[in-house]
Formats: structure tokens, sequence, C-alpha cells
């Protein structure tokens, strides 16, 4: 049994040939309900189950230059075209054929495709690094508005914290200018006269500025008691200025020593800043 038959075609396939196929008279295998051209029906094709007889013996010629056939003499094959549904098992239809079927040197090789500045090969992406995704937009809200917060709270600071600092440094500099108008009071008298208790003396100003002064005298004893006197009003003494002041108290028993010393002293204006 041969290895290969002769399909319509005239090419050899492995055996065994497809089923339904049978062998027709040129010798090929034809699916059943197929048959050879007319012009191929007398064309045997040898086949190779069958051994050939052998030709009788001729005497040999001499040797000769060897015949050359000229191009133009050589018969070109004869190209079949299967019926559709006809082609042999590894063969493609006909007219599934590619265009490079025919050609000669069998497919064309890919061309590798010239690599220009900016291109991407095929297959590749030009993606750089993963974006890095940010903070949400509420995020970001609730950032600006602790922002605000830390700046309006260190802002309200600073302002108490000055403003602070300025109050004191009023009642510092008022203070300071009332101990100065009380060691200005010089007293020419203090003690009983005629049953009451009476200071006399004058106040400088030492202030920069015209003042006028509201103020009382207090009369000690040696026991500490006090006994003050109506407040006294002084209008209007220019710097460096002395005026006049005299003050009186009533007092059951003015017996004993007395010593003065001014108090509740009141400056117009005041001054709460240097």
């Amino acid at each position: 049994m041969a290895e290969n038959y002769i399909a319509w075609n005239g090419d050899e396939y492995p055996w065994p040939p497809p089923d339904g196929w049978e062998k027709k008279g040129d010798g090929r295998y034809w699916p059943a309900d197929q048959s050879p051209p007319e012009s191929d029906a007398t064309t045997q094709v040898p086949v190779a189950e069958t051994a050939a007889p052998e030709p009788p013996a001729v005497e040999a010629a001499p040797p000769g230059p060897p015949a050359v056939v000229p191009p133009d003499a050589a018969t070109p094959p004869v190209q079949m075209t299967p019926p559709p549904g006809m082609a042999p098992p590894g063969a493609p239809e006909p007219g599934n054929s590619p265009a490079w079927a025919a050609a000669p040197g069998g497919p064309p090789q890919q061309q590798p495709i010239p690599q220009q500045p900016g291109m991407t090969p095929p297959g590749y992406t030009t993606a750089g690094p993963p974006e890095k995704k940010g903070m949400s937009r509420g995020m970001k809200v609730l950032l600006v508005l602790l922002g605000l917060l830390v700046l309006v709270v260190g802002g309200c600071i600073v302002l108490i914290a000055s403003f602070s600092e300025r109050i004191v440094d009023a009642i510092d500099n008022v203070t300071e200018d009332i101990e100065q108008a009380e060691r200005a009071v010089d007293f020419s008298e203090c003690g009983e006269t005629n049953g009451q208790l009476v200071a006399a003396g004058t106040i400088t100003n030492e202030r920069g500025i015209t003042t006028s002064y509201i103020f009382s005298i207090v009369f000690l004893q040696p026991d500490d008691s006090r006994i003050t006197s109506e407040a006294i009003e002084i209008a209007d003494v220019e710097p460096g200025e002395t005026s006049e002041f005299r003050a009186t108290a009533e007092v059951a028993n003015a017996d004993g020593q007395y010593r003065c010393i001014a108090a509740n002293m009141f400056l117009d204006p005041l001054e709460f800043g240097n």
C-alpha cells in the first residue's frame, strides 16, 4: 500500500484520502460527486502501486554535449482551481488564498517599522508613573477652615495681649502720676484750731500739662485712727506753678497730735500713656 495518494490537483498527500473521495480515470482522487475535466480524463497519472514494465535494452550512444532546453520551450505548469469544497486537507479553499500564495518565494516577510521620534511601538504605552491621588475636595475645605480659624484665634490672642499690655501701662502711668501729685502736697498747718481740725498748704503741678486736682486730707492720730476732710478742688494749675489749699474736719474730741496726708487724689486730665 502506497504511503501517499495523488489528489485532483496533482499534489501528493499522506495516505489515506478523505472520506467520500475515490480514484477517477485520471489516476487522481476526487470527491465522489466530482469528475475530472475531459481534457484531463485521458491523461493518466502513474500510480505508485503499479510497477512500470522495464524498457528494452538500448545500446548506449556515444557521449555528447547535454541538450539545452531554451527557457521559452519550458512548459509552464498548469494551475488548477479546485471547485468549492474540494480542497484537500491542508490546502486553502479557492478564493480564500491570500494574494501572496501564488507569488514566488512564499509569503512576504514583515518589514520592521522604522521608529520615529515620538512614536510608540505597538503594544507599548507612553503612560508615565501612576498618577498620585490628591486629597478630596472636602478635606481641602476642612484644612482651609482650620487655617482660617487658627489665624482668627491667633489674631484675637495678639490683640487681647496688646490691649491688656496697654491697659496695664495706662494704670501704671496713672498710679505714678497720682503718687507724684500726693508727694507734691506741702503742709504748712496740720492740727486742732478752735475745736476743729485744720490742714493748710500748697500743691505744685509737676506734670507737663495744665491739671485740675481733687483730693482729701486725712488726719492721722498716734493710734492710727483716721479723720478725713471734705474734698478739696483746685482747678487749672499750670505746669510748674503752685496753688494753696485749706481743709477742715469736725471732731468731737480734738485733743492730741495729728499728722496730715493727701488722699483720694484725682487728676484731670488723666494721662494713660507716655
